[in-house]
């Protein structure tokens, strides 16, 4: 939402103006989606591990004849090697670890849900502040206006008093 001159704004639109542009609430969000990064790599534990590689392989034999030496290559391999390992029993300090993840994970999400409370409280707070202080200011002149007319009234009295009380 990019508010344009002259635009009347809501409280909504306050609200969603004020979410985009506070550091406190990216901030939060971005400790959010690193703790559930986190806790989905320390998930991966209870997958088991494979590992590709390419490798080349070949063998070389050399044979010194006195001086002479003689090298041949036996054969040459080449091809993908492919490693799996699971780990069966870790005394659960695997699922100690997941856990201490996942709370990491509840208790950033729990931050960020109070970092937004925290900041539509004060959005509102300060939009309610804002009107009241503007129809305090319009009861303001509405009681300037008012005490002007009494002056003028009263003014008017005074005067027609003095010009009465010189008729006599």
């Amino acid at each position: 939402i990019e508010p344009e001159a002259g635009d009347e704004m809501g409280l909504s639109d306050l609200v969603c103006l004020a979410l985009q542009n506070s550091p406190n609430t990216r901030e939060s969000w971005a400790d959010a989606r690193i703790a559930a990064a986190q806790y989905g790599a320390g998930r991966s534990a209870y997958y088991p591990d494979v590992t590709a590689t390419p490798w080349v392989g070949s063998l070389r034999q050399a044979a010194f004849f006195g001086r002479n030496r003689i090298t041949r290559d036996q054969y040459q391999d080449y091809g993908p090697q492919l490693r799996v390992s699971y780990l069966l029993f870790d005394f659960g300090s695997r699922e100690a670890s997941v856990r201490s993840l996942c709370e990491a994970l509840v208790a950033a999400n729990w931050t960020h849900n109070n970092q937004i409370q925290q900041l539509i409280q004060s959005v509102g707070n300060d939009y309610y502040g804002y009107l009241a202080a503007q129809e305090q200011m319009e009861a303001d002149v509405a009681n300037v206006e008012n005490a002007q007319i009494n002056l003028d009234a009263t003014e008017a009295r005074q005067i027609g008093r003095a010009s009465c009380r010189e008729r006599v």
